[in-house]
């Protein structure tokens, strides 16, 4: 039971964590600021842990 909390309470964090990234890159992208060249590889981390769900 304790490791279902767990899982759930880490997924709920990273939705949280994924909608404050959106709005970061929302308010770069409006300030016309170039994404940093690590973006692409935060993209594909976030795009694997999706898969795991």
């Amino acid at each position: 039971m304790k490791c279902n909390q767990l899982a759930f309470d880490t997924y709920s964090q990273m939705m949280r964590k994924a909608c404050l990234v959106n709005e970061y890159a929302t308010n770069q992208t409006s300030k016309r600021i170039p994404p940093p060249k690590s973006w692409q590889e935060l993209i594909h981390y976030l795009e694997c842990a999706c898969l795991l769900d």
